[in-house]
């Protein structure tokens, strides 16, 4: 896919290792949370919010900002994958986060970290259309790169795409981030609602909230 090979090569092969396996909008699962979301799917649902969640056989810990709680169902421990709601949309709590939306984080295999060190050549090959299209949620979307913003050792960016199968009651900008927790490539998703949007900044913050919680869940060992 990229014409210079290289550095640059590589962090677009470990970004697709990420997110090229199974895009989101082919994951049944993750329809179903955005229409409980929405209202529109009502279920038994768990009495308690539950809000860690340790994947890669308990190798990482994932939790999400205040008043998100995990979606077991849709998730899966062993792959790495946890979908993070509303407490009160995936469970019996009452609790309700200050912004509502559907987070995803998908954690990589051992020695997969590709982020510190390299966020200025994240920076260049995201805003490429080669990079950029490394971000696709289908495989024919293409996608708008809009805000980006590099920290120490994670790279926050916001995308708008176009075409391809969005989900139902999801908005077309979402926010991504990447990040290395205890020598794992992790990338985290912000998606928001078609009847509660998100703001550019509202998005980017949620997104700043939960790299904060998952390093202070993997504080321990973290390298």
């Amino acid at each position: 896919m990229f014409r210079v090979f290289g550095r640059p090569a590589v962090l677009g092969l470990a970004i697709l290792a990420l997110t090229g396996c199974e895009t989101l909008s082919e994951i049944p699962i993750l329809e179903a949370v955005t229409a409980r979301v929405s209202g529109s799917v009502v279920g038994e649902l768990p009495a308690d919010g539950i809000r860690q969640f340790s994947v890669r056989r308990d190798a990482i810990n994932l939790v999400g900002p205040s008043g998100y709680c995990i979606d077991t169902p849709s998730s899966n421990a062993r792959g790495g994958f946890a979908i993070f709601a509303s407490c009160a949309v995936v469970s019996q709590a009452s609790d309700l986060p200050k912004v509502a939306g559907v987070l995803t984080a998908q954690v990589g295999d051992a020695d997969s970290a590709f982020v510190t060190g390299a966020e200025a050549e994240l920076a260049d090959l995201i805003s490429s259309p080669e990079g950029a299209q490394t971000l696709s949620s289908a495989n024919d979307n293409r996608v708008k790169v809009g805000a980006t913003e590099a920290g120490a050792g994670v790279f926050f960016v916001q995308i708008t795409e176009e075409g391809g199968n969005m989900l139902d009651g999801v908005q077309s900008t979402s926010w991504r981030a990447f990040l290395d927790l205890k020598g794992r490539a992790v990338t985290l998703s912000a998606l928001s609602l078609t009847d509660n949007p998100m703001t550019e900044e509202q998005g980017l913050a949620l997104l700043k909230e939960m790299v904060t919680c998952l390093r202070a869940a993997n504080v321990t060992s973290e390298t």
